[in-house]
């Protein structure tokens, strides 16, 4: 058992090292034009996730139209107005 696990071992360093003994050295340049503007990330790819946990959804965004809390065609308007507050583009939610 101690045999193989040495031999293993052996052969997993030994493999590990062969690619970095052949390995050759490249050179790498780049350049930042900081006086030309980069490329534009579009805001909605920075949205929120609304998540379906417990009463995230049903009873914290979305109380439908006939609820008592205070809504716009059933979603709650301090929700709302708090998204607006910290400028969220959108909310990603599935289902």
């Amino acid at each position: 058992m101690r045999r193989q696990l040495l031999t293993a071992v052996f052969v997993a360093v030994l493999l590990a090292s062969t690619p970095a003994a052949f390995a050759a050295e490249v050179k790498v340049s780049g350049t930042l034009r900081v006086d030309q503007p980069g490329p534009q990330v579009s805001r909605q790819l920075f949205g929120q996730f609304a998540e379906h946990l417990g009463t995230g959804i049903y009873g914290g965004v979305w109380v439908g139209e006939d609820s008592p809390i205070p809504n716009t065609r059933g979603y709650r308007n301090d929700v709302v107005a708090a998204l607006k507050a910290i400028a969220v583009p959108n909310i990603r939610w599935p289902g």
